[in-house]
């Protein structure tokens, strides 16, 4: 009961407080609207043109565009993100070259509470089909969100727990069909006024898709390979949320209950699939004028119950993974002090993770951390500074023969915004960051059939620490303008998963299921260890939109590389990219064309097979109906790789046995009221 006690403490002081409040109407517009482009992930509330560090924000007709069936690949094509690529089941964000647990996936502020750091066969238990808005924050955001965020912050913003009055119900439907994987899916969310003072919330969807077309073959340099269609790529998805709050003219308290639930193939030749379930229930609210001396409280806390089932070809269940985790935040906004505004925070989080079967290479360990975290902002006319400081400790506790861990990371930023025009603007960050390595890293130890790998951890792995300098110079405003973005990043003690090579043959050792050496082993052998490493890239974008509104084009392209100190580059990095973006409207009508090149990868790690380049082409028309006011239907129809080429990512470690999937066109209507 303990995981109860913190949030149900925190959240009757809310309570408390609200019971006095006078009632008034929310003066803004309701948040799923979406008409500001807020990133709800910083507690001070800031835009992307005020935040010193760089961020995206991505909503509304953009969001359903492009909406995938995993968070990865929805977000594969912004810049300096791309997705880890399990088959259609699984994708993970990948960040700067930066992926697993130093990419922290939020809902609501709140981590997903899944086991997908873990392998990348694990899918992340956030719904696309549910967000109103999804932030990327890039670069280290470990002040607010820990460790596993010293690659970036993916948070998905839905509407589970309402946070403004209501006047009348609000909402939207979507269905969408596909021909290339034969997809069905569709959704709804609603929420709506139960009286003056609370507002009520429902959401749900479904996904179902057939194993998806391919324009070749499936195994690279494989008579035997299957050709046309990819085997074991098929999903069926459904889930969804109740939830309700409390509002009135000093904030709103509320709180859901979601389900998550995916049946997914792993298209890795081996037949396996994985069913996954998630139950979870989430607290938030926000209270104005607390205390002496502050002017607001947010609280945030999420429990859940997860459980997904690796089965065989021939129907058993290999393994069972089970995680029951919880997490809460408390954030303090404080009264300017000195004319520097600022939040002081508490993150506490606890963690029972257990693997039983025949994979069960991951043995049963604890998992906890407690965190505090103070950050600050100061603005002058033209210049603005920001910096923070987060003091944590983390323990891991095995059971069996293999050591607990206990690591106190610390990290620390400060960076600055210049406007040194009234539309141009230079932003600086430099971070010192910490991560404790992940229960995988320090004890996994057996074979992984998803990944046909024989993966060994180290229990004295030590903290990495990053030095991270972002500098983004940023033209808004007037019908021209542009992003340009450099990042640097020296981490002491990076841990990867390196692929042996004890006979010094030049190839990757392989073995079979004991972990005894063989040349045609099944499993390629992979032993956890620590370098420095040194990652550096761009992200730069322009965009011309004229006046009129009518057209505009926007040209943009990204590329990182990471180098290991004296082992070559990091496995699996993203490769460069460039890409264009067409968009047009006429009357009710409007039309987008996306092409994006991938260049080949030019420095592969060592031991890695490389990668060739590809270019994809996707393009939309829509039609928008005819509606009373305050109502909008739009008829859409999509196509994706319409050149039908060859894609295999870099990143994925699936690349060499499942490629993306082939041309494919969509069909769909969205109505929101």
């Amino acid at each position: 009961m303990k995981r109860y006690t913190l949030a149900g403490a925190i959240a009757s002081v809310f309570a408390a407080s609200f019971a006095h409040a006078q009632q008034a109407p929310a003066p803004n517009p309701p948040v799923k609207k979406l008409e500001t482009i807020t990133v709800t992930a910083s507690p001070l509330s800031s835009s992307e043109e005020t935040m010193a560090q760089p961020s995206q924000v991505m909503s509304s007709e953009e969001l359903r565009r492009k909406r995938a069936s995993s968070l990865g690949d929805t977000l594969a094509q912004e810049p300096g993100v791309q997705s880890s690529s399990f088959g259609a089941g699984a994708g993970r964000p990948i960040i700067r070259g930066f992926d697993g647990a130093r990419v922290q996936v939020l809902e609501n502020g709140v981590g997903s509470l899944d086991v997908s750091t873990i392998s990348p066969d694990h899918a992340v238990t956030v719904e696309p089909l549910r967000a109103q808005q999804i932030e990327i924050l890039r670069g280290p955001a470990t002040l607010l969100y820990g460790g596993g965020a010293i690659g970036g912050v993916v948070n998905v913003v839905t509407d589970a727990i309402p946070r403004e009055k209501l006047d009348a119900p609000t909402g939207a439907v979507e269905v969408k069909g596909g021909s290339a994987n034969r997809l069905r899916d569709g959704g709804f969310d609603i929420s709506a006024p139960a009286s003056d003072s609370f507002v009520l919330h429902a959401d749900a969807y479904k996904r179902r898709t057939k194993d998806y077309d391919i324009p070749g073959a499936a195994r690279r340099n494989d008579p035997d390979s299957p050709v046309g269609t990819l085997p074991d790529s098929a999903v069926d998805s459904t889930g969804g949320s109740v939830g309700g709050s409390w509002v009135g003219d000093r904030g709103f308290l509320g709180a859901s209950a979601s389900t998550f639930r995916s049946d997914y193939g792993i298209p890795s030749g081996e037949g396996a699939s994985i069913s996954l379930k998630q139950q979870r229930e989430d607290i938030s609210g926000e209270l104005n004028n607390p205390f002496p001396g502050f002017v607001k409280a947010k609280i945030r806390a999420g429990f859940n119950d997860y459980e997904h089932r690796e089965i065989a070809a021939d129907g058993e269940t290999a393994t069972t993974f089970k995680n029951k985790a919880w997490e809460s935040r408390l954030e303090l906004l404080h009264q300017p002090w000195s004319g520097f505004e600022g939040a002081l925070g508490v993150h506490v989080q606890d963690r029972d993770f257990s693997a039983l079967g025949e994979e069960a290479v991951v043995p049963r360990t604890k998992s906890s951390s407690v965190a505090g975290f103070i950050v600050e902002r100061r603005n002058w006319d033209a210049f603005g500074i920001e910096g923070g400081l987060r003091v944590e400790n983390e323990k891991r506790d095995p059971d069996g023969d293999l050591p607990s861990r206990s690591f106190s990371p610390t990290s620390v930023s400060l960076g600055g915004v210049w406007k040194f025009k009234p539309d141009l603007d230079l932003h600086v960050s430099a971070t010192r960051s910490q991560r404790a390595p992940g229960i995988e890293e320090l004890y996994i130890n057996g074979a992984h059939e998803a990944t046909a790998s024989f993966e060994v951890g180290n229990p004295n792995l030590g903290k990495e620490t990053a030095q991270t300098l972002d500098v983004t110079l940023h033209q808004s405003g007037g019908p021209l303008t542009w992003k340009v973005t450099l990042f640097a990043s020296r981490i002491r003690n990076y841990i990867y998963a390196k692929s042996a090579d004890t006979n010094g043959d030049g190839i990757a050792d392989r073995v079979d299921d004991q972990g005894t050496l063989q040349p045609d082993g099944e499993f390629l052998l992979q032993n956890f260890t620590q370098l420095e490493a040194l990652f550096r890239g761009y992200e730069a974008e322009i965009r011309y939109r004229p006046e009129s509104h009518a057209w505009s084009v926007r040209l943009f392209t990204d590329g990182v590389r990471g180098t290991l100190d004296g082992a070559g580059s990091v496995p699996r990095l993203s490769p460069s990219r460039v890409g264009l973006d067409l968009e047009g409207r006429l009357g009710r009508w409007n039309g987008t064309l996306t092409v994006v090149h991938a260049q080949s990868l030019k420095h592969p790690a060592e031991l890695e097979t490389p990668t060739a380049g590809y270019t994809r082409v996707d393009a939309e028309i829509a039609y928008e109906v005819p509606m009373e006011k305050g109502r909008n239907l739009t008829l859409f129809l999509q196509g994706t790789n319409l050149s039908d080429a060859e894609i295999r990512f870099n990143t994925s470690y699936l690349k060499d046995v499942a490629p993306a999937m082939g041309r494919s066109f969509q069909g769909g209507l969205r109505y929101t009221f």
